[in-house]
């Protein structure tokens, strides 16, 4: 009797905290359709870095315009990423403006104007995760968002005002 009680307390535990974040509802987030300023650190190819993010706003049909501002490591220092509302990339190192390499567009990519998600979910962590266009977003449980991965690297936000 005692195993069977205890096997009956076990299972509806274990059905409890299984279902615990089930009535928790994901904010909706719908990319980054307006203007918007972030400090982020992270990693892109292997290269950490630290950088000021600056969203503008932009054409519905036209890409989100952004600056990044590196400021570490050192030898990305003052480099400066820019991405027009046509969807120009270039690199701007003090008055010199080059084309962007594959591994710096792809910072671009964590950066979506819209967000169709395809999957929603709660971590184990308990931050509720929004899965859409090849990148994963996180957020903590006030839905302020944490963090944003891809397969070519990540940024956590160390903070981020929506304007």
């Amino acid at each position: 009797m005692k195993t069977r009680a205890i096997a009956f307390f076990l299972i509806l535990f274990l059905f409890a905290t299984a279902f615990a974040a089930c009535g928790r509802k994901a904010a909706p987030f719908n990319g980054f359709s307006r203007p918007f300023s972030a400090d982020v650190t992270g990693e892109l190819g292997g290269v950490a870095f630290s950088a000021t993010v600056q969203g503008e706003e932009g054409a519905e049909d036209g890409a989100l315009p952004l600056t990044v501002t590196f400021y570490a490591p050192k030898s990305l220092c003052g480099t400066v990423l820019r991405r027009t509302e046509s969807g120009e990339c270039r690199i701007e190192v003090g008055e010199t403006a080059l084309p962007v390499t594959a591994e710096f567009r792809a910072l671009f990519a964590l950066f979506p104007t819209t967000v169709a998600a395809e999957r929603v979910a709660v971590t184990e962590e308990g931050l509720t995760a929004v899965e859409a266009v090849g990148v994963r977003f996180l957020f903590l449980r006030d839905d302020t968002l944490y963090r944003i991965e891809s397969p070519d690297g990540y940024l956590n936000i160390v903070s981020i005002a929506f304007g």
